[in-house]
């Protein structure tokens, strides 16, 4: 029942009590109407709806940011319904912006749609239950029914289209990439010369030097190769600071997407490991179909905690080819050191990008004097564990994530 068949039926309640306790006929006769109104839901009652619901969805797989079209539709396959209202239950993080009525269903047989405009933030959303309100002319009773559907979008990071990320590893593959290997072979950048022999391209005669020794000499390039490359994503609870709504986290979400993007553009095989409450390994491949399974495992990824992963001491490195290079996007803790020292005494390299977490909370409020002092010792113990982490034979970058990372790596440039 609506709330205006409770007025009418207290309406009807009050009159009816007056006229008996005053001894008065005319607030019964008043009375009467009202009755007959609060009456009619028992007298005619609101048929149960029979309809089944169906979603379209513009796109599966959105960008964060962006917004997508919904379209909602439900067949009344029961009687006629007087009035009727659709509605479709979205899940928290999802936003409607946009609400259209495309049409009305009341008749038996006829189809009601509605159209939304939606945006969310990132993660992985089902659209499981479109609610339907029936409601009679008067206004006096409503029924309200939830129909099943089924539909899902991802919405995953939109991250920076990075020109060049320098990586440096120790071991290359056979094919042809742009990674600068540690063997002479075809390429652009010199590497040396050798004594010329039999077969090697004219072009590459150095005459000068042949002048010099009296003997022909060959210039020699370094050979580009694509390269394995691990990309760990610190996905620990206690590194994420969350400020205001906003959380460091996203941030390196989004920069392990554009690293794996510019890799995997280049021609480099790429894999992708989310390091918290579990470890979600995305085996290394090629092309645009790798692009997609590593947006696909960083929609869904979240941080928490785990006791046998607090640590980075707990990283599975047999998951890596050897020698890989490895990228880790984290802020690091203080016993996460003596694993990347661990890690080059096997071999890999290691480029670590570290959003600063000082940087980030401070930019978010005004300081007073204690917290500029906090801020001031907890930047000499962040400071001192870089320089450690630097000393192990890692490439450490540090990230205000308030600065583009395309800035900040450009910056760099390719600083061994």
């Amino acid at each position: 029942m609506t709330g205006s068949w409770r007025l009418v039926a207290a309406a009807s309640v009050i009159l009816v009590f007056s006229g008996f306790l005053l001894s008065n006929s005319s607030l019964l006769i008043i009375a009467l109407p009202f009755l007959a109104f609060a009456f009619v839901p028992f007298l005619l009652p609101l048929p149960k709806a029979a309809a089944v619901a169906s979603v379209e969805i513009e796109r599966v797989v959105m960008p964060e940011g962006e917004s997508i079209a919904v379209t909602v539709s439900v067949t009344n396959n029961g009687p006629a319904v007087p009035l009727a209202h659709i509605s479709l239950c979205v899940p928290e993080g999802i936003r409607i912006e946009e609400e259209t009525l495309l049409a009305t269903s009341r008749s038996a047989g006829a189809v009601g749609s509605m159209s939304y405009r939606i945006t969310a933030s990132r993660g992985k959303y089902d659209l499981t239950t479109v609610r339907l309100q029936a409601q009679d002319a008067l206004g006096l009773q409503q029924r309200e029914t939830l129909l099943p559907v089924s539909a899902s979008v991802s919405v995953v990071p939109l991250g920076e289209r990075l020109e060049n990320v320098e990586i440096f590893p120790s071991r290359t593959r056979t094919l042809s990439g742009n990674i600068r290997s540690r063997s002479p072979g075809s390429g652009v950048e010199f590497f040396g010369t050798r004594e010329y022999t039999p077969g090697d391209p004219l072009r590459q005669l150095n005459w000068r030097a042949g002048e010099r020794w009296d003997h022909l000499v060959t210039n020699v390039y370094i050979e580009e190769k694509a390269a394995d490359v691990g990309i760990v994503l610190d996905a620990r609870r206690a590194t994420d600071v969350v400020i205001h709504g906003d959380s460091l986290f996203e941030h390196s979400v989004r920069a392990a997407a554009s690293i794996a993007d510019c890799f995997l553009r280049r021609g480099n095989r790429v894999g992708l490991l989310n390091y918290g409450s579990f470890l979600d390994w995305i085996f290394p491949g090629y092309g645009r179909q790798q692009h997609m399974r590593i947006l696909s495992a960083l929609c869904r990824v979240q941080p928490g905690d785990h006791a046998a992963f607090r640590e980075f001491s707990y990283l599975p490195i047999r998951l890596f080819p050897p020698r890989a290079q490895l990228v880790f996007i984290s802020p690091l803790q203080a016993d996460d050191v003596s694993t990347l020292r661990f890690l080059r005494a096997l071999k890999f390299e290691l480029l670590v990008v570290s959003p600063d977490p000082i940087a980030f909370e401070a930019s978010r409020g005004d300081l007073d004097e204690y917290g500029k002092l906090a801020k001031q010792i907890l930047r000499a113990g962040r400071t001192a564990l870089l320089t450690q982490a630097r000393r192990s034979g890692a490439r450490v970058i540090e990230w205000d994530t308030s600065i583009p990372l395309g800035v900040t790596l450009h910056r760099l440039g390719g600083q061994r």
